[in-house]
């Protein structure tokens, strides 16, 4: 349980923290939680905000690959754009709130 505002930023490729486990911590949120807000980004990988590089790392764990290593990472332009605005939005709407 949350007892204060939280926002997770996650991409919908993201194959080392799944978008779905996100929904589903969501989902189990008790009702006096603080809402969870949850934007996921069409495209984006693990460390969609790093525009400097990114691509395969065959030797981290990664408890969601079938062979328990391994997770792809790399930056998107546009969803980090959207981020950056979502974000924005988020902490207007929380400080418009307090």
């Amino acid at each position: 349980d949350y007892g204060t505002p939280v926002m997770i930023q996650i991409g919908d490729r993201d194959d080392w923290t799944l978008a779905s486990s996100c929904t589903e911590l969501q989902q189990r949120l008790q009702p006096e939680s603080q809402p969870l807000a949850l934007r996921v980004y069409p495209g984006g990988l693990h460390a969609f905000d790093d525009l400097t590089g990114g691509g395969y790392l065959p030797h981290v764990r990664n408890i969601n690959s079938p062979s328990g290593y391994g997770a792809t990472t790399g930056g998107d332009r546009r969803s980090l754009e959207r981020a950056k605005a979502d974000l924005l939005d988020y902490l207007r709407q929380q400080l418009a709130e307090k």
